[in-house]
């Protein structure tokens, strides 16, 4: 099948926005109010569009907005930037953000950002903050308060390590409530974008995941689990994959929607198929027989296409587990090597919920390797 013409022609002519790997765009409306890091005008409008109109994507399939895309940058590639990270806020203001940590910090340290631009933004951010962080005490035991309060100032000193002095993290967000007003528009960013890396982790995303697998012009769809609307949501996938590989030269790894609640697409690539799968609970979907048994009755070329780029994914997981496991390792020899035998209170050790869910995750990750290792030795 011939792929389809991008949506954007000119695209080919224009390309791509390899020159500065940090850049930011403010945008109002259909108004692109503030630049950094000298975007090219052509570059701003199509990238402003294209990110509008998967948000409304986003939302139709989710309820949720885009909220960034990660790059799967092969070695060879000339893009620079690997993440872009959006701010939408009620549908009309738009802050769009290359490798945010490190943009956000030079847009400070070299020219900040315009002060009317900055009230607007400061003041929705700050009462986004203070909505979610009373929303997710509201129903929490008092043990579960002190746990979400001390992540939230853990990641504002992260951020700023100065607010630990007179104890200002405490007034920021605390036993007496909060008052985000304190943080810098930088700040308030670079909180809520830490913040939703931390969500992206967690377990209770959402209950359940669903995958497909699709020709790379949308147009065939030979495997689907769990998806409604398999041949739509196939398409609206080839048609963002194709853009983005149009704009920044490289495919996304990852596609996440959503602020209150993450919604994270992890995307497996062959040469003729992608595969799209919704990360949230991929290992419980992986080890269900129902989902293995359908996944190998799909044709053999198209598994044998994948199969690479899913070997990489299950040596993903066994991978990050392993580090997990072996950074708590470490923290426990330096404790045994600077002060003699740790005794069990002084010990890394986990609470009864999250230590049944490390377990689970153990039996899990051994599960994977040997179902999945098996399954695809011979391909």
């Amino acid at each position: 099948m011939e792929k389809p013409d991008t949506p954007f022609p000119e695209l080919r002519i224009i390309l791509q926005m390899t020159e500065h790997e940090h850049w930011a765009i403010f945008v109002e409306g259909e108004e692109v109010k503030w630049t950094f890091g000298e975007p090219r005008d052509e570059f701003q409008q199509i990238v402003v569009d294209f990110l509008k109109g998967l948000g409304t994507f986003g939302e139709e399939l989710f309820g949720e907005g885009i909220a960034s895309i990660t790059f799967d940058l092969p070695q060879y590639s000339g893009t620079k930037t690997a993440e872009i990270f959006i701010v939408s806020l009620h549908n009309h203001f738009y802050f769009i953000i290359s490798n945010p940590a490190t943009t956000l910090m030079l847009i400070s340290a070299k020219e900040g950002i315009p002060f009317n631009i900055k009230e607007i933004m400061t003041a929705v951010l700050v009462g986004q903050a203070s909505i979610l962080y009373a929303t997710s005490i509201e129903d929490a035991n008092q043990q579960d308060q002190e746990k979400i309060t001390k992540q939230l100032q853990n990641i504002i000193l992260d951020i700023n390590p100065s607010y630990i002095e007179n104890n200002q993290v405490e007034v920021i967000v605390g036993r007496s409530g909060s008052n985000f007003g304190v943080l810098s528009l930088e700040e308030c960013l670079l909180f809520h974008y830490y913040l939703r890396k931390k969500a992206e982790k967690a377990d209770y995303i959402s209950p359940t995941s669903w995958c497909l697998i699709s020709h790379q012009d949308g147009g065939d769809i030979p495997f689907s689990y769990d998806v409604e609307d398999d041949v739509l949501l196939g398409g609206y996938f080839a048609a963002i994959i194709g853009l983005l590989s149009t704009l920044f030269n490289s495919k996304p790894r990852f596609l996440v929607f959503g602020t209150s609640s993450i919604r994270k697409l992890r995307f497996i690539y062959g040469n003729e198929f992608f595969m799209a799968i919704d990360k949230s609970f991929m290992l419980d979907l992986l080890l269900t027989r129902k989902f293995q048994k359908q996944f190998f009755e799909t044709g053999y070329s198209v598994i044998k296409d994948i199969a690479i780029g899913l070997k990489d994914l299950i040596i993903e997981e066994i991978a990050q587990h392993s580090e997990a496991k072996l950074r708590l390792f470490s923290a426990e020899a330096l404790l045994d090597l600077y002060i003699g035998e740790t005794t069990e209170t002084m010990k890394f050790s986990f609470g009864d919920d999250e230590e049944d869910s490390e377990l689970i995750r153990e039996e899990q990750i051994n599960q994977l390797l040997r179902v999945w290792g098996r399954l695809l030795s011979d391909l």
